[in-house]
């Protein structure tokens, strides 16, 4: 197997200078203007964009580098580009690569490409346009079958520091695990590790010395080339590698791609810049779109300077601006061009602060015009919308509480809960709004936990949907061939069924999911009389049987009269619903809405949304989401549908979830609400406490940019003076928000204590309801002194009167209390199950 390690190649492209820079072939720029001859489809797409961006889509040819502010359309911009480079003539969509950072976003260019026309134009993140051609090359490059690439880093991480004898809990596993894809992103080898970290006045992780992590970065690739594996970095050291080395694969690769475009390019790292430039070859037909001032992933290796220093490796480049903000009122946009100014950096508290910020100024990199290098000055576009609003709340649970309550007034108006943000800079921080939005009724969603795709409930649908498209492909292929007189067995014998204990086909109680698919499928069919519907029927379910029976045979079943004379019963049912709607004037619609609501049913979906909160609300909003995804595709049949869910999970592009959206201020960016809420905006959080150099402090400004700018229509910044328990040092806002806050301005605002109506609701309860009520009041107060917490924060009365009221017997019974979400129950389910228990004893 090939070993490639970062020290294998320069720690850094090498920088152009006055010495080699003639070497460098001139980039040839090609300009379209008006009149030079532009075909009418053309003229038609210069006509929808703004002016800069009609600069960026007229040079089709050469370097060009875009500063493509928040909310400025650079996505747009740069598809359009390629669209009217097609268009004239300039190139062939098939020698063009579009490279961004993550699936969604490839995804999304290549549909926006698709609507423009750009056939056969490649969009993929940098990992899978290298793992593609590097699996192409493997065979006659290397040899053998290519290794298995690693999910996780962690198991290689903790063998690699059991074999140095270093004690490492999970945390530690996780820090050690970034910083070894931080070196490999940043070209460093263990050799330089040490050297690297001063430079960049990086700590090592987990607490260790530079030495010992170096030794690691070492054992680390040892470890994993024992089990005959790679990490996803060298996919692109592999590739970078293998282009540097054999002229034959560098020469096949950039015959087909001679255009490149590069999003986001403000997070590159050094290893993808290094594989950018062997995919160039040194030609200048490149176009990079980014904006520094949303360069947030500094700490993994996004080096913005690739895109402030453009020209240095592309003489001649131009640049564009596009600082037209479409998304955000003039209110909001205002607010975010102050977050960048140094007027709004400046303390006006004693110099505390001066030692970490480096002075007046927050960095070197601060431009004259008091914007960083490279930032853009937005302008806003659109009407005028509400005064952003600070709010400062006595402590954490009030500003949890307050938040909801505007949430929950702010949806009373008409706003959707998929259009309202809450976001934070810890996740941490989320708990206590999922509490304070669980007391007031609101769902929520959130980001940064299990992906949508990745929900065991999200995933069990997928098996079962496929499986009945599975077979109404296999019908559909049937009912072709009986009509013609062929009666040859349709593709049944592929059908699969999943059986895991309990008899289940496609997600329906013995086969009566089957079944359903069989009849939307079959009622579907066209040009088929009743007596062909009758024969047909006949022997697919003949068919079926086969094909169930021996599937089901091989899990260990042996007794299938009983599942057959189901599906006997049920295709004479479908028969005679056939009959009844003419045939073939069964709605395809309904037949998919219906399938995907059957598998949802299953699953524990119902019409209305449960009372609790936590895990359960969070498993009906995603069967929820799948359901009217369904509804909004109801025009399509099942297996397109299943198709283009495939889809979507191959691009993490999700269906929009109803509920609040919960999320750090990383996972926010290249998102966008009507309404966001920044929360905890207060020195030791934004900036973080752990940000002691400038780069660092300046990173925790972009961060706070890159959230005032989510926002479309309303926000709002608000922090705590105290933490939850009211106790400890006072909190000041954030020294980013200097000249911005409004000093008099304070909002005493306490959390909304759920005090029950004792008197209405207990009075008529029976007794034993009263005593198992006090039994848990009693409880909770031994646990609120001995957490030195409010009493509220661990139950409120309203919850405690449910609990005594239905007297749950299990932690998933438990959960659907409202007010009780997955974590109070993990945290406190064993103690109140057990008061239950004595209780009903009694």
């Amino acid at each position: 197997m090939l070993r490639v390690s970062p020290g294998s190649f320069p720690a850094r492209p090498p920088q152009l200078n006055e010495e080699n820079l003639m070497s460098v072939a001139s980039p040839t720029m090609v300009m379209y203007q008006e009149g030079d001859g532009m075909n009418e489809v053309a003229d038609a797409l210069l006509e929808v964009l703004d002016p800069e961006q009609a600069e960026v889509a007229l040079q089709v040819t050469g370097p060009l580098a875009v500063l493509a502010g928040a909310g400025t359309g650079k996505t747009r911009a740069i598809t359009y580009r390629l669209a009217y480079g097609t268009a004239v003539g300039a190139y062939d969509p098939k020698s063009v690569l579009a490279v961004t950072f993550t699936q969604r976003a490839a995804a999304e260019m290549r549909s926006r490409l698709q609507d423009l026309g750009v056939i056969g134009a490649q969009a993929r993140t940098f990992h899978s346009a290298a793992l593609r051609q590097l699996r192409y090359f493997w065979p006659n490059v290397i040899g053998g079958p290519m290794p298995a690439i690693m999910d996780y880093k962690a198991p290689v991480v903790a063998a690699a520091a059991g074999r140095l004898g270093v004690a490492v809990d999970k945390s530690a596993i996780r820090d050690i695990s970034a910083e070894v894809e931080w070196a490999k992103v940043s070209m460093i080898s263990p050799e330089k590790y040490a050297d690297a970290l001063k430079d960049t006045l990086r700590e090592p992780p987990a607490g260790l010395d530079a030495d010992t992590m170096a030794n690691l970065l070492t054992t680390y690739e040892s470890a994993k080339d024992e089990r005959g594996v790679i990490d996803f970095e060298d996919v692109l050291l592999l590739m970078t590698g293998i282009m540097q080395d054999r002229e034959d694969v560098a020469r096949a690769v950039r015959s087909q791609y001679r255009n490149f475009v590069v999003d986001e390019f403000q997070d590159v790292s050094t290893l993808q810049f290094a594989l950018l430039q062997e995919w160039l070859g040194g030609r200048h037909d490149v176009c990079v779109v980014g904006d520094v001032s949303q360069t947030i992933y500094s700490f993994a290796g996004a080096d913005p300077s690739y895109l402030v220093n453009f020209e240095k490796y592309h003489p001649g480049a131009r640049r564009v601006q596009l600082n037209r903000n479409y998304r955000s009122t003039p209110q909001i946009v205002s607010t975010a061009n102050r977050v960048l100014e140094v007027s709004g950096v400046h303390s006006k508290r004693p110099s505390k602060f001066a030692a970490l910020t480096g002075g007046p100024r927050m960095s070197s990199t601060r431009a004259s015009s008091g914007m960083p290098e490279g930032a853009v000055r937005l302008k806003a576009q659109r009407d005028g919308g509400p005064a952003v609003s600070f709010v400062a709340y006595s402590h954490d649970e009030g500003e949890a509480a307050g938040i909801a309550r505007q949430i929950k007034a702010l949806h009373a108006d008409g706003m959707g809960l998929e259009n309202i943000a809450i976001l934070y800079r810890t996740n941490v921080q989320s708990q206590a709004f999922e509490q304070a939005l669980a007391d007031e009724g609101i769902g929520y969603l959130v980001r940064g936990g299990t992906k949508f795709f990745e929900r065991d409930e999200i995933r069990r649908a997928m098996v079962m949907l496929r499986q009945q498209a599975r077979i109404e492909g296999g019908l559909s292929a049937a009912s072709g061939q009986a009509s013609s007189g062929n009666a040859s067995a349709p593709g049944a014998s592929g059908v699969r069924i999943s059986t895991g204990g309990t008899l289940r086909a496609s997600g329906g109680s013995g086969a009566s999911g089957v079944s359903r698919a069989s009849s939307a499928a079959g009622s579907r069919e066209e040009g088929a009389t009743e007596a062909s519907a009758d024969s047909e029927g006949a022997n697919l379910a003949s068919q079926l049987e086969d094909a169930l029976g021996g599937a089901l045979a091989e899990s260990g079943y042996e007794d299938m009269s009983e599942v057959f004379e189901e599906i006997e019963v049920l295709q004479q049912q479908m028969d005679s619903l056939n009959r009844d709607l003419g045939g073939p004037g069964f709605e395809s619609d309904t037949g998919l809405v219906e399938a995907v609501k059957d598998v949802a049913l299953d699953l524990g979906w119902t019409i209305k949304p449960p009372a609790g909160q936590g895990a359960v609300r969070e498993r009906w909003d995603a069967l929820d989401a799948l359901v009217n995804l369904a509804i909004e595709r109801k025009h399509l049949t099942l297996p397109t549908f299943v198709k283009e869910l495939n889809e979507r999970e191959e691009a993490q592009a999700a269906p929009v979830v109803s509920g609040v959206t919960l999320t750090s201020l990383h996972a926010a960016k290249g998102l966008e609400w009507d309404a966001v809420f920044l929360a905890g905006v207060s020195d030791g959080l934004l900036p973080i406490s752990l940000a002691k150099t400038p780069e660092a402090i300046e990173e925790e400004l972009r961060l706070l940019y890159v959230g005032v700018t989510r926002a479309k229509t309303r926000l709002t910044i608000s922090y705590a003076k105290m933490r939850g328990n009211g106790q400890g040092r006072t909190r000041e806002y954030s020294r980013f928000l200097q000249g911005m806050w409004p000093e008099e301005y304070y909002k005493p605002a306490k959390p909304k204590h759920a005090r029950p109506k004792s008197t209405d609701e207990l009075a008529e309860a029976p007794e034993d309801v009263k005593r198992l009520f006090e039994a848990l009041r009693e409880w909770r107060l031994e646990q609120s002194r001995a957490r030195s917490k409010p009493a509220f924060t661990i139950f409120t009365d309203r919850t405690l009167i449910a609990l005594a009221d239905v007297k749950p017997k299990t932690l998933t019974q438990l959960r659907m209390i409202p007010g009780i979400g997955a974590t109070k129950a993990e945290k406190f389910g064993a103690d109140v199950l057990a008061i239950i228990r004595e209780h009903a004893g009694e």
